[in-house]
């Protein structure tokens, strides 16, 4: 089998996919953007008879802004957040390394915020990683069994069912400071590590609410806005 190494621009890549398009085939490509925010702002990617169906959001900012701004796009699609603070680094200027709390904070703050999926990165694992140090290092990564557990807890309930409360008409107080989905993104912008907003969701009938804390503390849930059967989990 032979062995490539070329690596193409996105004009390029947008002229072979506009070419392949011309035919029944059907095809999924993943994009990495290292522009834009989200995948569907990029002219360059997105060739104009593409039928794109998927979404990739990306940000260093707290990962709830880009995919409620995504979320409430007039042409919705589904949205996953493809990356941000890797765990193990600090790539802008946040006040410690990131730990494990911050990449389950970006996790849970991504399925309550409209995301149809989410990645989860270790630095070492993706710079790093090789046949002599895998085994002393892979203990090192605390982060990714965290994973495990917010997978565990989205997964054994209706999750592609609930709504994002963006108006905070479910949880109304004891919020925290959250960064404004229409915000531009960037430095100037919260960095992931430092931001308390609490973010909830909810099933449209109220059968199901969940909200997430990045830190412990009080706080206030309009109880009108939930079924009498509700099942209510509030992580921290």
């Amino acid at each position: 089998m032979e062995s490539r190494t070329d690596v193409l621009n996105a004009d390029q890549i947008s002229v072979g996919l506009a070419t392949a398009l011309t035919f029944d085939d059907v095809l999924l490509v993943p994009q990495h953007s290292t522009v834009l925010p989200s995948t569907v702002d990029d002219p360059n990617w997105i060739p104009a008879n593409a039928p794109t169906s998927i979404n990739l959001s990306y940000s260093y900012n707290p990962t709830y802004a880009i995919l409620l701004s995504d979320y409430d796009r007039s042409l919705h699609m589904p949205s996953i957040f493809i990356e941000g603070n890797y765990e193990g680094e600090n790539l802008e200027a946040g006040s410690h390394i990131t730990n494990a709390h911050d990449v389950r904070t970006q996790a849970y703050w991504s399925d309550l915020s409209g995301a149809a999926g989410w990645f989860y990165g270790n630095h070492w694992e993706v710079f790093g990683l090789d046949n002599g140090t895998w085994s002393a290092n892979i203990n090192q990564d605390i982060g990714a069994p965290q994973m495990a557990f917010v997978k565990s807890l989205f997964e054994a309930r209706k999750w592609w069912q609930l709504v994002p409360d963006e108006s905070h008409v479910v949880v109304t107080g004891g919020i925290g400071s959250c960064m404004a989905s229409s915000a531009q993104q960037g430095r100037t912008q919260p960095n992931a590590q430092d931001n308390t907003c609490a973010t909830t969701a909810r099933t449209a009938d109220g059968t199901l609410v969940i909200s997430y804390m990045p830190t412990a503390r009080s706080i206030s849930v309009d109880m009108t806005k939930l079924a009498a059967s509700a099942t209510i989990i509030i992580g921290t």
